[in-house]
């Protein structure tokens, strides 16, 4: 019977070890890519770091333009919802398979500070982690619409970690 119980322990103790190393082995993924692709294609016109802020992660800043970056750690293969400004459901469990039915949902927490944040001079963005299988948006009751990196989703742009179409094109607009 002790056996059973450390082998369960144990069992627990990776389960739970796994599921904090992977987002921030994600998050750091997606930090170090994006910093290639902005040193690839923006040499030294750029800057990237934490920020102070703690309503989002990153400040970016390319020639002009700024930009906040908010990091979101979803499961691999969820579809993300968004109902309103900030109620977003995330629907997962159904893996890479196509046309079978999500059967798991939750709402994300925490995007309220983000999406009510006001700064004029600054465009917020959200980096989905991994990458999301679709994302689409509530327009009515009966419409929807899917969501690309330029689709302005109440003032805000959304774009997968390794979809950086949204900085392609910042030189010119300069």
């Amino acid at each position: 019977m002790i056996y059973f119980l450390i082998v369960i322990g144990v069992i627990i103790l990776i389960f739970i070890t796994i599921s904090i190393i992977k987002p921030i082995k994600h998050k750091n993924s997606f930090e170090s890519s994006l910093k290639e692709f902005l040193e690839k294609r923006y040499q030294e016109n750029y800057e990237l770091q934490k920020s102070s802020n703690s309503l989002y992660n990153y400040d970016l800043k390319i020639y002009d333009k700024k930009f906040a970056l908010k990091v979101i750690s979803i499961p691999s293969y969820a579809e993300v919802q968004i109902n309103n400004k900030v109620t977003w459901e995330i629907k997962y469990g159904a893996g890479a398979t196509p046309g079978r039915v999500q059967p798991n949902k939750k709402y994300l927490s925490g995007i309220a500070g983000f999406m009510n944040y006001q700064n004029n001079e600054v465009t917020r963005v959200v980096v989905l982690i991994p990458e999301s299988k679709q994302t689409v948006m509530y327009i009515n009751e009966c419409e929807i619409i899917f969501v690309t990196p330029m689709t302005n989703v109440y003032g805000i742009r959304i774009m997968n970690c390794n979809d950086f179409t949204l900085f392609k094109n910042i030189n010119d607009e300069k």
